[in-house]
């Protein structure tokens, strides 16, 4: 019996062992699972020049920084990505998956091993390389030593004469910080009118300093950089026209603690080629004229929530969308109902940051229809609550340029409607919409294309194993799910008329089809 007892509990220590050194060995590591998603999400942001406060750019700089990490991916405060992903998915996003997440959890939590460093891959190279080689604009401000002394950010615009002397059409911009170490956001305007140029010239030194915009109402937004960003680029045959004479004027945040620090941003553009180029107009129709229960008033230790409404005059196509509000700001909800259908969510930031601000653009060009009513949501923190509050005690605020002031303001970047506009794709990735990029051909076939009532899956010949059957809006939003064995018709009669995309998968691979139902 004695032998007994003791063999038991040889083989109980024994299969505790074996289970322990089996979840070791299926925890991640950094080599294997976590160092792609760093440099893929991260490092951008975290390299030797950047804006982020340390870099990451290898195990051991990832080692040292694994609490926070683990805080902040956590806590969904990095990567910096402020739009609620369960309401709308857009282009090129800096977010992780929630496989993503869960590797950087539990890598840290498993005391962040490395495992075997010559699997790792190599991390990015960063260089001030122009994404647009051959640029036909380029603006460079003027040499600029940061003023942002500690506890004061700034805000800082430079107007710069773009000196074309007729109108034309931009096709693609990037923005290349001069030192990436200090420039947090910059918001890039266009004013034809002349009062940039002179605010800046009626101000000692280069640049005058305003917060809420450009300082004119006569400015017009052109583009939006955050760390991170891509270069704008709109389809071919659309273009945001720039006037003949205008200046261009960068709005640059500096964080506070950068001061005596040099700075030389410079924009590239690239022209839309030929004639026939379609005007991509950036405006905000949802603005103080638009407001339900205005004006724009929040009072000294009050929680107050504004609504908006603008009725779409002509049917459109819309590109991005981009709000902006200040510090009293807390969060935003843009919605549209059409005469006809279901409401079309554009964006909804729960938890808003003016230091994050930024356009998103949609993943394909949405069309809206006349007649739809824009709406918006938008609520504002007056309170000792609000970390971000500039005034203590809480001071009445109201509609104003300045940091402190408030605004209330919805850009969207469209043109008019042409039929064919939403099939044009803005990310050919479909990035982290849950519709991943076609990995293998399976040659499935889906006919008749476009279709109105059913949809025909033809399986390929020989076919003898089972494929997995995906359909998803264009937002990325997963309608239906199932497994099929052999070609069948799809019954697609009560889907509304629009564009689609189906997955089929198997064991080896996926394949990633457009549809398109009439």
């Amino acid at each position: 019996m004695a032998i007994f007892v003791i063999m038991k509990k040889l083989i109980g220590i024994v299969l505790l062992l074996c289970m322990a050194f089996a979840a070791q060995a299926q925890a991640p590591t950094w080599s294997s699972d976590v160092a792609s998603i760093i440099y893929n999400k991260c490092s951008n942001c975290h390299h030797a020049g950047a804006i982020g406060p340390f870099p990451l750019m290898s195990y051991q700089d990832a080692f040292i920084q694994a609490a926070g990490i683990e805080g902040s991916v956590y806590d969904d405060k990095m990567p910096p990505w402020p739009p609620d992903p369960s309401y709308r998915r857009y282009a090129h996003e800096r977010l992780l998956t929630a496989e993503e997440k869960t590797k950087i959890l539990d890598w840290v939590s498993n005391g962040a091993p490395e495992g075997d460093p010559n699997t790792a891959p190599a991390p990015p190279v960063y260089t001030d390389a122009w994404a647009i080689p051959t640029p036909d604009l380029t603006l460079k401000m003027p040499d600029y030593f940061s003023e942002a002394g500690p506890g004061n950010d700034m805000y800082k615009c430079f107007a710069i004469p773009t000196n074309i002397t007729q109108d034309k059409f931009i096709k693609s911009i990037e923005l290349i910080p001069g030192n990436r170490s200090i420039v947090h956001h910059v918001l890039v305007f266009q004013d034809a009118s002349g009062d940039c140029l002179q605010l800046d010239a009626n101000s000692p030194g280069p640049g005058y300093t305003n917060y809420g915009g450009a300082g004119s109402n006569n400015a017009k937004l052109v583009f939006a950089w955050v760390p991170g960003s891509e270069p704008y680029t709109l389809p071919n045959g659309f273009g945001i026209k720039l006037k003949a004479n205008s200046a261009l004027v960068f709005q640059i945040h500096y964080p506070a603690g950068t001061a005596g620090m040099l700075d030389s941003t410079r924009v590239n553009i690239k022209f839309a080629d030929g004639t026939g180029t379609r005007e991509v107009q950036i405006a905000p129709p949802l603005n103080t004229a638009s407001m339900v229960n205005g004006p724009l008033l929040i009072p000294a230790n009050q929680v107050k929530t504004f609504y908006q409404e603008y009725t779409i005059p002509a049917k459109l196509t819309v590109f991005s969308v981009a709000p902006h509000m200040h510090l009293i700001g807390r969060s935003t909800k843009i919605y549209g109902v059409p005469p006809q259908g279901d409401t079309v969510k554009y964006i909804n930031i729960p938890d808003w940051d003016f230091a994050w601000q930024g356009a998103y653009q949609f993943q394909y060009a949405q069309p809206v229809d006349a007649g739809t009513v824009l709406h918006s949501e938008v609520t504002y923190d007056n309170t000792v609550n609000n970390p971000y509050n500039p005034n203590s005690p809480p001071q009445n605020v109201s509609q104003g340029e300045d940091t402190d002031d408030e605004m209330i303001l919805t850009y969207f970047a469209y043109t008019l409607y042409q039929p064919g506009d939403e099939n044009i794709l803005m990310d050919s990735t479909l990035l982290q919409t849950g519709i991943p990029q076609q990995l293998a051909d399976l040659s499935v076939g889906f006919y008749p294309n476009p279709s109105e009532n059913e949809v025909f899956i033809k399986l390929p010949n020989g076919s003898n194993n089972t494929f997995n059957l995906r359909l998803f809006n264009a937002t990325g939003q997963l309608l239906y799910s199932q497994q099929i064995t052999q070609s069948q018709w799809i019954n697609t009669a009560i889907l509304p008329k629009g564009l689609y995309i189906a997955e089929v998968s198997n064991k080896t691979g996926r394949q990633v089809n457009k549809l398109i139902k009439y």
